[in-house]
């Protein structure tokens, strides 16, 4: 994934975050097509704890 679209990315998980009641959203990347390598992007609002 190229390092723009990441940004891009992580720009919507943290407006998703906003908006949702838990004030956190994650997505999980996965690599090439025999997904053996995973990224899990978690996007806290400020404030908010992970429980």
């Amino acid at each position: 994934m190229d390092t723009s679209h990441l940004t891009s990315l992580v720009d919507q998980l943290i407006g998703t975050a906003h908006r949702s009641r838990s004030g956190r959203t994650a997505l999980t990347l996965h690599g090439d097509s025999s997904h053996r390598l995973r990224h899990t992007v978690i996007a806290p609002v400020a404030g908010r704890e992970l429980a």
